[in-house]
């Protein structure tokens, strides 16, 4: 996805930022601002890393320097926003993406900050607790250095990233319980920082008390993600999950040794610590990358993918719906993306993510989950009359005594076609569907007072 051409831009950008530091040319210049504005491009929330390379440029160049390089850098995010900003207003005839209305119009800002900060606790002290932790005594080793300006812009990044999430609410599936888009777009750098609080602690860089209070702060957030994790955390349930995390054991085991092996980098400098140093580095690495990407490579392991079960589902109707339909037919689909793309029919997406009256208009009292809580049947379906409907997001009794009156009714599992629809083989479509989607039926109303 568009999620690791952004890291590698960012990572880019910070190099080239990084290269400020000991020459401002024009060239180096015109090459950062290139690959801020194509970052932006790919997504818009990258503006916000972007102007914190911005700020730090600037500030690292000389007075002589610095209104030339805020008014190329500068000038060059600012004219790719409104650039972008009027392409869309003039092609959709909205300056903003439609999933910024979609996923944050609507939403209150402390319903958005309780979800993202929950999710973002809960990847913190579930797989990044060992990173961040070595991140911070990078951080503190590195002040009063030059490193420190690196060190920190890498920081600030990646919490910037951070911080976005929490404000729009996390992403729309945390319960993957791995980092999310926003928060992982930032990793390569915290990933940098890592590395050099390992070096730090292996070459015992100068352990004053800060440095000795930043790596037990480490330790503290390295227990508390073994804590987390063998027990659990209620107010999970806002991410649509709850109880332990999957394969405890051996994460908690993991963070203990983690633990173990950072208290042992604030032993006194003795011979016999001397003699153990050289395997904390390799050890420190492979324990950053275990609690990482253990629960994850596990869960794919014994499961496949995320979310294959229901890729494959969509696929496979779309491409029996193109198999028994005409190329002028048309769907109403919540899964919008294989069914339309593998079927090569009209596609009506019935939760708005490429419809601006669907994103425009209210949201329903569900559960928040980003792009997931939006969508008008009287438009969509009644208004728009798809041939057929492939699902519907939490229909009430309402919603399915209105498709019975708007004339579809339902041949397979939460699939409904419109009894006047031509250019479709009803009875074939019917078999093939059941013959592997075994999912049950949606339970129709037997009487609807008052029928639109």
């Amino acid at each position: 996805m568009e999620v690791g051409l952004t890291a590698l831009l960012l990572a880019v950008a910070a190099r080239l930022a990084l290269g400020l530091r000991d020459e401002v040319t024009g060239r180096r210049l015109i090459a950062l601002g290139g690959v801020l504005a194509a970052a932006v491009l790919t997504r818009d929330e990258m503006v916000v890393p972007a102007a914190v390379m911005v700020a730090f440029a600037v500030a690292w160049s000389g007075r002589a320097q610095r209104r030339r390089v805020l008014a190329i850098l500068g000038g060059i995010l600012v004219l790719t926003v409104v650039a972008h900003g009027a392409f869309r207003l003039a092609y959709y005839g909205n300056a903003l993406p439609n999933t910024y209305y979609l996923k944050l119009a609507g939403f209150p800002l402390s319903t958005r900050l309780h979800r993202g900060v929950v999710g973002l606790t809960y990847t913190v002290l579930t797989g990044l607790y060992l990173t961040v932790g070595l991140a911070v005594v990078a951080l503190v080793c590195g002040r009063g250095t030059r490193r420190f300006q690196a060190v920190s812009l890498f920081a600030l990044v990646f919490v910037t990233e951070c911080v976005y999430s929490a404000y729009v609410g996390g992403d729309f599936q945390e319960e993957l319980r791995f980092p999310n888009r926003f928060i992982a777009t930032g990793l390569p750098l915290l990933m940098v920082l890592a590395a050099i609080g390992i070096s730090d602690l292996v070459r015992r860089t100068g352990m004053t008390a800060a440095r000795r209070a930043a790596v037990g702060l480490g330790i503290v957030l390295v227990l508390a993600g073994a804590f987390l994790q063998s027990h659990g955390w209620s107010e999970t349930s806002i991410l649509q999950f709850t109880g332990p995390i999957p394969y405890r054991t051996a994460r908690v085991a993991l963070a203990l040794v983690a633990a173990l092996v950072l208290g042992a980098c604030l032993l006194p400098d003795r011979p016999r610590t001397a003699r153990w140093m050289p395997v904390a580095a390799p050890l420190l690495l492979v324990l950053t990358l275990a609690t990482l990407n253990y629960g994850p490579l596990r869960t794919w392991a014994s499961s496949g993918p995320a979310d294959k079960p229901s890729e494959r589902l969509e696929t496979t109707r779309g491409l029996i719906f193109r198999a028994t339909s005409a190329p002028a037919n048309s769907a109403a689909l919540i899964a919008a993306g294989n069914w339309k793309y593998f079927s090569h029919r009209r596609g009506v997406d019935l939760l708005g993510k490429m419809d601006t009256v669907i994103a425009h208009g209210p949201s329903h009292d569900v559960f928040l989950k980003p792009g997931h809580t939006k969508w008008n049947y009287d438009y969509s379906i009644g208004k728009l009359r798809p041939d057929v409907v492939a699902d519907l997001a939490f229909p009430t009794t309402s919603d399915l005594c209105h498709m019975t009156a708007w004339g579809y009714r339902q041949i397979a599992p939460r699939l409904f076609v419109r009894r006047a629809a031509r250019g479709i083989d009803v009875p074939r479509l019917r078999a093939r569907l059941l013959a592997f989607d075994h999912r049950p039926f949606i339970r129709m109303p037997t009487q609807c007072a008052g029928r639109a």
